[in-house]
């Protein structure tokens, strides 16, 4: 029954965040000029999504996934005088068939947004687009499953999707259609042109869960019984939207470790800025993968934020989520002072002031990423108006990011909080979603701006100094979350007393 309450709360949230994200797209429908230059470039632009996640799956295949089986499946099923093959067909399939769902709902939703502003028949926007997300959906899946059966490194399957992802960008560049992804990419726009060359990437789309339903049976033994152990604790975790343990369980899934010898090698002894200093020694200590991750959530936040410039205006919404998984990664400093309690009892400052000092470098690598996010973009659009947006939504969109993040970071598992309440659990369903949506939600709320300068022009407004006077908004409200990080440690110790916190 609790899972019952859980779907039909989950559901209301869905359909409430549907028709909020359609309803903000504008209904006006786009010039015929604007129609044609979509179905010339818009395969391209399509196939480098749908590239990207293929890229996405052979990168995870070579690292031992997709498959999530558990130990005792692993010990006595695939150690035992059965065909493998015929063990795993099952998990591969199940495995397929979440993500082909989770695909078709994404592209259902991509297709409402299309069909206001877009000539078409509802139905056939529905259905094509629908249907090319399921066709990624399995795709990324079955990229998987081929890198992981035929055993590849993660350096042989990361080049390769590296390669896919490459064709796509030439194609988009030199306005060429030489991947296959492209030809799939025709089939999303058939509402507006019917292409049969968009049969070639659909074949394509569909090899790839079929192989590696294949090649499933070559999956490395090793491989399966160390992600079947991580995976139970992930199971756990996720049950109990324990996000930082996720994190850290992703990171040991992937692989993904420190480096042994930093970027750049600090010799200073002082204890000036001791918080400062450790905050950048961890993050010189990255890996190459997880800076690289930070340059490709920052390049889609970027493009996520031209697309909504261009009319599609809940992209705000990949932004904003872009920018929050980005910042997961930059407040670690924080997040590791939070995983060490009793070492912190060991400093002389007050916890709160701590935790706020922990917030100065993941601030200022997550205005880089920002930067970033917009210096890739500067190409396709009015430079003077990209940077003068650009320096209004920088610094909200990178402190909304840390400050949901952080929050995300020091805050008790929503589940558990929930299970203090006594009385009010009554509520669980509601409180669970408002405790798991609101760090993300503040992300977005960092590049709400940039809806207030769309709307700009339209009252003779000029959009940078709308989007500046939006974002002075936006930074009081993470100042105000920055202040509750400041006293939140204060507060429970008052609550704790049955004192009321002034």
């Amino acid at each position: 029954m609790d899972a019952l309450y859980q779907t039909y709360v989950a559901a209301i949230a869905a359909g409430v965040a549907l028709i909020w994200v359609t309803g903000i797209v504008s209904s006006d429908k786009v010039a015929p000029g604007t129609v044609a230059r979509i179905v010339a470039e818009g395969p391209a632009l399509i196939g480098a999504v749908l590239a990207l996640c293929v890229a996405l799956g052979l990168r995870g295949g070579g690292r031992g996934g997709p498959l999530a089986l558990e130990e005792p499946e692993v010990t006595f099923v695939l150690l035992g005088p059965v065909d493998r093959g015929a063990a795993l067909l099952g998990p591969a399939v199940r495995q397929i068939r979440t993500a082909a769902f989770v695909g078709a709902s994404s592209g259902a939703v991509a297709g409402l947004c299309a069909l206001r502003r877009l000539p078409g028949n509802p139905v056939s926007w529905l259905v094509c687009v629908g249907a090319v997300g399921l066709l990624a959906g399995a795709a990324f899946v079955g990229a998987a499953l081929i890198a992981s059966g035929r055993r590849w490194s993660p350096v042989v399957a990361t080049v390769l999707g590296a390669a896919v992802l490459a064709l796509s960008v030439v194609d988009i560049v030199r306005d060429l259609s030489w991947s296959p992804l492209t030809f799939a990419g025709k089939a999303a726009l058939w509402p507006l042109r019917f292409e049969a060359s968009a049969f070639i990437g659909i074949a394509v789309l569909l090899a790839l869960p079929l192989l590696g339903l294949y090649m499933c049976a070559g999956t490395s033994l090793e491989a399966a019984k160390r992600r079947a152990g991580l995976q139970a604790q992930l199971r756990f975790a996720a049950t109990l939207y324990d996000v930082r343990t996720v994190i850290l369980l992703r990171r040991q899934l992937n692989q993904e470790e420190s480096r042994v010898h930093p970027w750049l090698q600090g010799h200073s002894a002082r204890t000036n800025f001791a918080v400062w200093r450790r905050g950048w020694n961890g993050f010189m200590r990255w890996p190459v993968t997880r800076l690289v991750r930070l340059a490709i959530l920052g390049a889609v936040a970027g493009f996520a934020c031209l697309g909504a410039w261009h009319g599609v205006q809940p992209l705000v919404v990949v932004a904003g989520g872009a920018l929050f998984v980005a910042a997961l990664d930059a407040v670690e400093p924080l997040a590791q002072e939070n995983d060490h309690p009793h070492m912190r009892m060991s400093i002389p400052l007050a916890e709160g002031r701590l935790n706020v000092r922990h917030l100065a470098v993941p601030l200022v690598v997550m205005l880089a990423t920002c930067a970033f996010a917009v210096a890739v973009i500067l190409p396709f659009g009015d430079t003077h108006l990209i940077l003068q947006l650009g320096g209004a939504l920088i610094p909200s969109a990178a402190l909304a990011a840390v400050c949901g993040a952080a929050l995300s970071t020091l805050a008790e598992p929503p589940l558990l909080r929930i299970m203090q309440m006594g009385p009010a659990v009554d509520l669980m369903g509601m409180q669970m979603l408002f405790l798991a949506a609101w760090p993300p939600g503040l992300a977005v709320i960092g590049v709400l701006p940039l809806l207030a300068a769309i709307a700009a022009p339209d009252q003779g407004l000029d959009p940078g100094s709308v989007a500046g006077a939006a974002a002075f908004f936006t930074l009081s409200i993470s100042g105000l979350v920055v202040g509750w990080i400041l006293v939140r440690e204060q507060i429970k110790a008052a609550r704790s007393r049955g004192l009321t916190p002034t």
